[in-house]
This record gives structure tokens, sequence and C-alpha cells, in this order.
């Protein structure tokens, strides 16, 4: 609750019976006794005087300390009802365990028969996949040229095979249709080519 809150409050004479008067924090105590009230557990004869009685034990106090965890590791050195460093890092690292495998069997089913490696730092690397754009197979150049493409060509690739096609005289459209691309791009692709060499 704000300041602004807190200062709009009504002054009230608190219904404890202990005969003093300020805002008004609920079932008709004041701030004082009510605070009172809810750290002695909320008794039903209300808030008692100040010093009248004990506050509610804590439910830590009384505790033992004990020397290990539920899993054996040393926690002499721990409060009572401290959580044990040891188990989370335990629990981390199984958690972290199984998220890589997951990663990994889903990295495995989506590159299946892909020219696949680890990096030096155990990430998966896919070759068949992350090819760049100047990358050139030349198999994949016959294939497009035969018209039969593989699934994925890259830019260089796709160029090469609009290029050789050109060559041998087959109009746009054919070739569009044999490597697999829109009429556009084809054109554009050996529009490129004529002047980068040019």
């Amino acid at each position: 609750m704000t300041g602004i809150d807190t200062a709009r409050r009504r002054a009230i004479l608190c219904a404890c019976g202990c005969g003093r008067t300020g805002p008004h924090r609920g079932h008709g105590y004041i701030t004082a006794c009510y605070s009172r009230w809810i750290a002695h557990g909320r008794p039903e004869t209300g808030p008692p005087a100040p010093g009248a009685s004990a506050r509610k034990p804590s439910s830590l106090k009384g505790t033992k300390r004990t020397a290990t965890c539920v899993r054996g590791h040393d926690r002499s050195c721990l409060a009572p009802g401290a959580v044990c460093p040891d188990c989370q890092r335990e629990h981390a690292a199984v958690h972290q365990a199984r998220r890589t495998a997951d990663a990994r069997a889903a990295f495995a089913a989506e590159h299946a028969g892909h020219d696949t490696d680890r990096t030096r730092d155990g990430r998966n690397y896919c070759r068949t996949c992350r090819r760049g754009d100047d990358y050139i197979d030349e198999i994949a150049v016959e294939r497009a040229v035969a018209g039969s493409p593989p699934a994925r060509l890259t830019v260089a690739e796709r160029e090469a095979a609009v290029v050789e096609l050109r060559g041998f005289g087959y109009p746009f459209w054919l070739i569009a249709h044999r490597v697999g691309i829109s009429l556009r791009t084809a054109w554009r692709l050996w529009w490129a080519a004529q002047e980068r060499d040019n």
C-alpha cells in the first residue's frame, strides 16, 4: 500500500480495548494492534496487550541441525531449513543433461541422412543444411541441368545451372522448369552472371 493510501485511512478507536486511536488497518484494529494480532496467529480473542503473551513460535525454532541432507551431502554449515546447494547443483545437472539429450535427438531426426559433425565446443553441425551461398557442388549442378535438382540448391549452384543451360540455348521457361525456380529468378541469375563477367 502506498503512502498516499496510508494517509487517507480514517483514524479509529481500536476495537481491542487498548484505548488508542490510529489509522484503521483491518477488523477494527489500528496498525500496531493488527500487526501484533497477525504475529500471534490471529487469536479469536483479538490482539493481546503488548508484552502480555509470548510471540507465536517459528516453525523452524527447535529444529535440529543435521550433519547431512537426504542425499548425504555435508550441510553442517547451513542453517536449519536451508536448501542444500549440492542438491540444487545435481538437480540442475540432471535437467541440463536431459535437455541436451532431447536436443541431440531432435537434431538427429531433423538431419537424418545429412553430412553432420560436431564443432570444437560440442555443438551439432550439419554441412548439408549450412552450406554458404557461394558453395558449389558439381553433382548438384549436374542434377539440376539434367532436370532432377536436389531439395536444396545454393545461389551459386542455381546460377551455374542456369548459365550452363543457357549456353546450350535453352529458353528461360525451360531452364526454370529444370532447375526448379521461377522464370524471373532464372532470368535474374543469368543477367547477374553476365554483368559480373563483363
